[in-house]
């Protein structure tokens, strides 16, 4: 396989040379290690590179851990290697994708709403949802917007039930948030839904996102958010921002400042704008901008 081909699959921008600063018969992409944006470290055929400003050289694997942390074991899936433990790494990249990778034939997994879970009217009788939305200052208008269901039966009784979607408003699994604020457990998914799979409101979200803990911190800020589902980013929400969004804000809880300076600090490696608001420690989005209000949260974007 060719290096576009495993770059292309990977969604790693590139350019084709004859460019600029990439010679004939070379892949250049932007240097992850001087953050430079001119596509000046070039990939050779044999898979080795070179950046001709910071003068780093190396091996595609090395590139690759940089770029999006690939592990060892899907490194070794991705270019098909041999199943021993002990192969000399060098003399796997010699031998690299030597055979294309099969398609994924196998469909996305999808978890409905559950049945129990009724539409919210805009103006429901008093019961426990109207509480909650009072006692939290969101309106039924929110829960519309969102397409959120209430379920009063069954296995998420007195739950608030929040659809996922995919980047193309398909539904793909959904979050039950538990309205007494009594259970043991505040949030619940299924069971196998891999939540940390997606982002919440990335279908709505423009090319600049917040990226925010929980759903309400999404449903207060507005467009624009998207929640992380707590604190940290998976591989595939990285990929998803990645190919998706130009500017990334992290806006996580005020106790996940070291978790979100670590997180900018990958992003900035590989040359991607980023920011961070810093949070007061006992403040989320949600309860900063209920609390002090959205003048001052526009004070904290500009700061961040």
């Amino acid at each position: 396989m060719k290096v576009e081909d495993i770059l292309k699959n990977l969604n790693i921008p590139y350019v084709i040379g004859p460019t600029k600063n990439v010679s004939y018969g070379m892949v250049g992409i932007n240097c992850p290690y001087c953050q430079d944006s001119s596509n000046h470290l070039g990939i050779f055929p044999n898979k080795k590179w070179s950046c001709w400003k910071c003068k780093r050289t190396g091996h595609l694997f090395t590139l690759l851990q940089t770029l999006i942390k690939i592990e060892y074991q899907d490194y070794r899936v991705l270019i098909d290697s041999p199943k021993k433990w002990d192969i000399d790494i060098q003399t796997t990249i010699r031998n690299m994708l030597t055979k294309p990778i099969p398609p994924k034939i196998e469909e996305p997994l999808v978890f409905p709403i559950p049945k129990e879970a009724k539409p919210i009217p805009r103006n429901p009788p008093w019961n426990l949802l109207t509480e909650w939305l009072e006692k939290r200052k969101f309106t039924t208008d929110n829960c519309i917007l969102w397409g959120a269901k209430y379920a009063d039966s069954g296995y998420y009784n007195s739950r608030l039930i929040l659809p996922i979607l995919d980047i193309n408003k398909k539904l793909v699994g959904f979050q039950a948030k538990d309205l007494t604020e009594k259970g043991n457990v505040p949030y619940d998914q299924p069971k196998d839904f891999k939540i940390k799979s997606h982002l919440y409101g990335l279908w709505r979200a423009s090319k600049r996102v917040i990226v925010v803990e929980g759903v309400l911190d999404v449903w207060r800020i507005g467009g624009g958010a998207v929640a992380s589902f707590g604190k940290g980013l998976s591989k595939e929400q990285r990929n998803l921002l990645y190919t998706n969004v130009k500017e990334i804000i992290l806006a996580w809880d005020g106790d996940a400042i070291v978790e979100a300076e670590k997180e900018a600090r990958w992003w900035k490696g590989i040359g991607f704008p980023i920011k961070v608001i810093r949070l007061p420690k006992e403040f989320d989005p949600d309860k900063f901008v209920l609390q002090e209000g959205r003048k001052k949260w526009n004070e904290l974007l500009e700061k961040s």
